[in-house]
């Protein structure tokens, strides 16, 4: 049922709780929508498809190599023939997530899922993955910055809609959906990485590139159904928009916000309005109010009140005073609502006094309680630390002109807090403080708004922009060393797997055998070698696996004592084929010329004893090779008895280190005292080894799950808190101004 409720088309009747199902198929609102996103896909993807032979071709004539060229015509033809199957795919799984998001809620991008590959497909499947990655992150950051006005309506008319914030995260209709769309729909075209690449790229110029029409359509259809049909073109926040009282207000006829393409008489209409709720402001609030008559009532009970004439400050007087506060240094130790009220203009009579405004005062209180957060949270570096620390005045002014720095986790000001503190984690005081470096960034950043900043919080929004430009720069160049670094562990593992499983292969075969020495060398030195070479290659499954292993069992077998006339033939009959198989595979690894005609030389001296006639058991001439290491024999009598000791059984510790995702950070002290920040970018799981590596993707340590959760125990390491900052300072809050019970659970 569609009900019109002051101008605003609500989905699902009176029950205001429920998520609006936008996503019905009955929904006339949901059917514009659904039909534009996949009208506009379809068009851009056959957009796509028609020039993708023109962009091989040229590939093709400028391949350096006939091979090369063949393979760009080949992909044409690959591509020519799933086309339509890629189509289908791409526009019904992104229609499909359209409708899960109104119908069951929101879910973020879809990544690259994992698979189960052969160790010899391994670093090639991995490196494949990381390039393609990288790709999709590259044109999903290009299209967001380019279409992020249009995309901020949407989110803001969707979050409305749907009751919850909407972000490029959860928004069904982002780059970052429809590009993942498309990853998983030509995820099976047979085409190896070169061509795959020059697809996505493709991609991003006829499709993410070109989302703008779909996302002024999309405002459109919204703002004709009644959607937030005033909402601001740009997000910024403006000073004048808010009384003292901290409600929002019409913009009068001098505001200039920025209508959004097609919406007739939006310039100059009402400021923006965010589409947020207002719990966690309120929330916080109560939990003050609550604090504060709690504090009252246990101190003072039944105290006398005096009370003066007193009135709020202004807000313009209280902007100017943090004006003042922001380019003067600040004193330590002293509380920010003294420093402030400190600052303020007084009267001198007492009997007429000024107050700070109570939600102001509030405003105060929490923002004193945040940075407290911060200046106590040891995630960051020291000096980081006090360079955030120093926008406590700023973060505090915005706060006071737009009350949803609380509320909404999009708020450039709340986002540029985070995303400094996210650059933070890695940075350690090695990484030094030269120019370009990430230190002088931040310098830099916060003396541009200390300098900078009076009363348009848009100064936040621009400065956002650039720190993020700087940070994805930084972010594809460590990225790329991340995956190098990790590409060499990961063939490092499976080399030693490899050579683990040929030495169990040989061993288990010369075991309880009387194996000669110029036999043991060549098989744990050369054919180890190559049956290395073959598991990498090929996997324990293959056919040349078995055969190169059977040849080492026939080899065992022919130099046993032959007593019988039959065993006699049957050497006869395998001698030469096993001699070639012995040739051919020591030659092909270039085993010591040397050592193989030495070998020969040996072998078939044992061999022509063991075709004589045997009357009494033969004596082998070469000396005997140890298959097992030495140990030194003992009395049955004096074995020591059994270890007693139990397995010792996983942990807590254990299991966090098990669990952790990749791109945790982890703090440690190695033995010299030196405190350590890295990135866990790799995790074995065959043996659980772990690749760390800094904030520039290059290698610190390779540390062992145990050695890890050992530390974790010991209390010589611990992991670095990661997500929002501002997230994480709000919940501490939260419980800080809880009730004691709480608290102390």
């Amino acid at each position: 049922m569609v009900v019109q409720q002051n101008n605003v088309i609500s989905f699902g009747g009176a029950d205001t709780g429920r998520r609006h199902r936008v996503g019905d198929r009955t929904n006339p609102l949901a059917i514009s929508v659904r039909k534009a996103l996949g009208r506009h896909l379809r068009n851009l993807l056959q957009n796509l498809f028609d020039n993708v032979d023109d962009a091989l071709f040229e590939r093709a004539d400028r391949a350096g190599s006939n091979q090369e060229s063949e393979q760009y015509f080949d992909a044409m033809r690959i591509i020519r023939k799933h086309r339509a199957t890629i189509g289908a795919d791409f526009v019904d799984s992104t229609l499909a997530g359209f409708d899960e998001f109104w119908n069951s809620g929101p879910r973020p991008a879809e990544g690259q899922s994992g698979s189960d590959f052969q160790a010899t497909e391994l670093s090639l499947v991995e490196k494949s993955e990381a390039e393609e990655d990288l790709a999709i992150t590259n044109l999903v950051s290009k299209s967001e910055h380019r279409h992020r006005e249009g995309l901020f309506a949407i989110e803001q008319r969707f979050g409305h809609l749907a009751g919850i914030e909407i972000s490029e995260s959860n928004n069904p209709v982002s780059p970052r959906h429809i590009a993942e769309a498309f990853r998983q729909a030509s995820k099976e075209l047979p085409v190896d990485l070169t061509i795959r690449l020059v697809v996505y790229k493709l991609f991003d110029r006829y499709v993410t590139s070109e989302l703008e029409p779909l996302y002024d359509e999309i405002n459109i259809l919204l703002i004709q159904a009644g959607v937030m049909p005033h909402l601001a073109y740009q997000p910024r926040h403006s000073a004048s928009s808010h009384a003292a009282s901290g409600h929002r207000q019409e913009a009068g006829p001098a505001t200039t916000a920025q209508g959004y393409p097609g919406e007739p008489g939006q310039v100059g209409t009402a400021e923006l309005t965010r589409a947020v709720t207002t719990g966690v402001f309120d929330g916080l609030r109560n939990l003050l109010r609550q604090q504060r008559e709690t504090e009252i009532a246990t101190s003072s009970p039944g105290a006398t009140v005096i009370t003066t004439d007193s009135r709020p400050y202004s807000l313009d007087e209280l902007i100017q005073t943090l004006n003042h506060l922001q380019q003067s240094p600040q004193p330590t130790g002293t509380g920010l609502r003294t420093l402030v009220i400190g600052e303020l203009p007084q009267l001198d009579d007492p009997q007429h006094t000024k107050t700070l405004p109570s939600l102001e005062a509030d405003v105060i209180d929490l923002v004193e309680m945040l940075f407290q957060f911060i200046l106590d949270d040891d995630s960051l570096a020291d000096a980081l630390r006090a360079q955030i620390a120093r926008l406590q005045i700023p973060v505090l002014k915005a706060a006071i002109l737009d009350k949803d720095f609380f509320n909404s986790q999009t708020h450039p000001a709340r986002q540029l807090l985070d995303e400094l503190a996210h650059a933070a984690i890695g940075w350690t005081e090695a990484d030094g403080r030269a120019e370009g470096g990430l230190f002088k960034r931040i310098e830099s950043l916060v003396e541009k708004i200390l300098n900078g900043f009076q009363n348009d919080v848009s100064v936040f929004q621009g400065l956002l922009e650039e720190f993020r430009g700087q940070q994805a720069d930084e972010a594809r160049t460590s990225q790329q060393f991340e995956v190098r670094a990790s590409q060499v562990a990961r063939g490092q593992e499976t080399l030693a797997t490899a050579k683990l499983r040929v030495g169990e292969a040989i061993e288990v075969r010369m075991l309880d055998r009387e194996v000669p020495e110029f036999i043991t060398k060549m098989l744990r030195d050369g054919w180890s070698a190559l049956l290395v070479l073959i598991h990498l290659r090929e996997g324990e499954q293959s056919e040349s696996w078995k055969r190169n292993l059977t040849a080492v069992d026939e080899l065992l077998w022919s130099i046993e004592p032959k007593t019988r006339q039959e065993d006699r033939q049957e050497l006869i009959r395998k001698m030469p084929t096993l001699l070639k198989c012995f040739r051919e595979g020591l030659n092909n690894i270039s085993y010591d010329p040397y050592g193989i005609a030495h070998f020969f030389k040996e072998l078939q001296a044992i061999h022509l004893q063991r075709l004589k006639a045997i009357t009494e058991e033969p004596v082998i001439p070469a000396p005997i090779a140890e298959t097992q290491p030495e140990a030194t024999a003992q009395p049955a009598a004096e074995e020591p008895p059994a270890s007693s000791a139990e397995p010792r059984v996983p942990d807590e510790f254990d299991h966090a280190v098990a669990q952790l995702p990749t791109g945790t950070w982890f703090q440690w002290q190695r033995e010299d005292g030196q405190s350590l920040r890295a990135k866990l970018a790799w995790r074995s799981n065959t043996t659980g080894r772990c690749l760390l590596v800094n904030r520039r993707g290059l290698k610190i340590e390779e540390m062992e799950s145990e050695r890890m959760a050992g530390l974790l125990r010991e209390h010589k390491a611990k992991v670095i808190s990661g997500g929002s900052l501002i997230d994480r300072a709000l919940g501490a809050i939260r419980v800080a101004l809880g009730p004691r019970e709480t608290q102390r659970q």
